[in-house]
Parts: structure tokens; C-alpha cells; sequence
């Protein structure tokens, strides 16, 4: 079963929560407007069908929607995307400065080349 607060954590970590927490109120509010919009203009069961996906769509935002929100107040969004990295499967890189191979650092330069031998 798909974990929606880790969904959610990625997407804060990777957009920041002044894009995330915008789109998902949007796709809340909107997406269920729009499908009952749908719903009473439409003469046909396509139309129908369509209007009820997109409600459908609006309420599968909302769990991320709170979950966003309770993780930007928490500040938890790193911990859990660390937790996703360690679920399931045993690390295979433990180094001290990362966790399953996941480092928060601003600046990881000095890490790519790594290892890397070259030939000149």
C-alpha cells in the first residue's frame, strides 16, 4: 500500500512547501469544482464519468494535502524520506555522514568524482 506522507515528504523536499502546499489546496478545492461543474452541464456518460473522476480526483488530494501540512509544521519532511530510504531493504551504504546512502548537504560536490580514477 502506497505510505501518502512519505508521497507527500518527497514532493515537499523536492519543491519546496510554497509550490507543494499551493498545488495540493488547488487540486483540492478545484478539481471536485470543476467535476460538479462537469456533472451538471454534461448531457452525455462520458461527461458524467468525467465529472466524477475529477471529484474523485479532489478527494485523493486531500490526505496529501494534510499530510503536507502536518510535516511543514513538524519540520519532518528530511526524517521522512530517510525512513522511506531505510523501509524494506537493508542499507547498503552506511557512512557517517548519510544514512542509506542519503545525505542532506548543500554542497555535494565534493562527493560526485568520488572513487573515480582518470586516465590522462
Amino acid at each position: 500500500m502506497v505510505n501518502v506522507r512519505r508521497l507527500a515528504a518527497v514532493d515537499l523536499f523536492g519543491l519546496g512547501p510554497k509550490i507543494i502546499i499551493p498545488e495540493f489546496a488547488i487540486a483540492v478545492l478545484g478539481a471536485p469544482a470543476l467535476g460538479v461543474l462537469t456533472l451538471f452541464r454534461s448531457t452525455s456518460l462520458t461527461g458524467a464519468a468525467f465529472g466524477i473522476a475529477l471529484i474523485g480526483v479532489g478527494a485523493n488530494y486531500v490526505p496529501m494535502l494534510v499530510h503536507a501540512i502536518d510535516l511543514v509544521r513538524h519540520t519532518a519532511v528530511q526524517a521522512a524520506i530517510v525512513d522511506e530510504a531505510s523501509d524494506g531493504m537493508p542499507c547498503t551504504q552506511n557512512t557517517e555522514s548519510s544514512r542509506c546512502g542519503f545525505s542532506f548537504r548543500s554542497s555535494s560536490a565534493s562527493q560526485v568524482g568520488a572513487g573515480a580514477t582518470t586516465v590522462g
